[in-house]
């Protein structure tokens, strides 16, 4: 039988032998992809690890920047437009037309940009960030801010005016300046600035809409303020899996609290304790603050 390769040189040969075959080359690319399969949950735990670390940073810089204001100011924190004393606003409100517009009082000390979280859509903080033709419109940022605000809600309280001072609620102290958005609003469900890790929370998105969509979709009825807004949520899915977030204190430092878990009734676990979100805030409508 002759020989097939016979009349070929040396190099044609070797390179005969040492190309790969059809099944070859698929094996390659199947062991390729099943190993891309075992590694891209490891990639996605660490950029999300990644996310939170730069969140840290962000409510590190807010809180060095409100302790640099006081120091230079007798101890007082910046001014807040909108937490002005007795005013019925969440912490994490921003309100851009006047009268409350914080911005102004925050911008020399406090990048606008490190109020929005890194693991939610970009919140537009610029001072075009309206509604055409709506006067009191909030843009809410991702983070909560608790320095600047008089509390005094149901179950008294007293505000963070100046170093020292201890937001107080329910008869618990809290040292806490910023943090991130966690809570429960008035039996429409929870909202986050960060997801679950039982994926129950989805992302939902506002920007600048129409006073009616934004009322509806979010069932406030029609006097629901005009908000820019954006932020992880379960409206109607009474259900949740644990959450990671990161607190500001006022001693410049930041704390991460992994896993916080939630019973049946919604009140978390023994990491956190319930603060009424804003004063006169409805019934089961609550933010979360760490015991410290």
């Amino acid at each position: 039988m002759p020989n097939p390769i016979r009349g070929f040189t040396l190099s044609e040969r070797h390179a005969m032998r040492s190309a790969f075959t059809l099944v070859e080359l698929l094996v390659v690319i199947t062991i390729i992809v099943v190993l891309l399969a075992m590694l891209a949950p490891a990639m996605d735990k660490a950029i999300y690890q990644a996310e939170l670390a730069v969140c840290g940073a962000h409510q590190d810089g807010i809180a060095s920047g409100v302790l640099s204001y006081a120091a230079e100011n007798k101890r007082h924190y910046p001014h807040r437009a909108s937490k002005r004393r007795g005013a019925a606003d969440m912490a994490d409100i921003i309100v851009v037309s006047v009268p409350g517009d914080d911005r102004p009082y925050l911008r020399n000390h406090v990048s606008l940009d490190l109020l929005v979280d890194p693991l939610v859509e970009e919140v537009d903080l610029s001072p075009e960030a309206t509604v055409p033709n709506q006067r009191g419109v909030q843009v809410h940022s991702t983070v909560s801010l608790w320095f600047g605000i008089q509390y005094s809600g149901n179950k008294g309280g007293k505000g963070l005016f100046k170093i020292g001072d201890r937001l107080e609620y329910d008869r618990d102290r809290f040292s806490t300046l910023v943090s991130d958005l966690d809570g429960i609003y008035g039996g429409t469900g929870a909202f986050s600035s960060h997801p679950d890790a039982a994926q129950v929370l989805s992302p939902e998105v506002y920007r600048n809409e129409p006073l009616s969509r934004a009322a509806s979709d979010l069932g406030l009825g029609a006097a629901f303020t005009p908000t820019t807004l954006s932020r992880w949520s379960n409206f109607g899915v009474w259900k949740r899996g644990p959450v990671d977030t990161n607190y500001a204190f006022d001693d410049g430092s930041v704390q991460r609290y992994s896993g916080i878990r939630w019973d049946e009734q919604w009140h978390p676990d023994g990491q956190m304790l319930e603060v009424l979100p804003y004063n006169g805030a409805p019934e089961g409508s609550y933010q979360h603050l760490p015991r410290r």
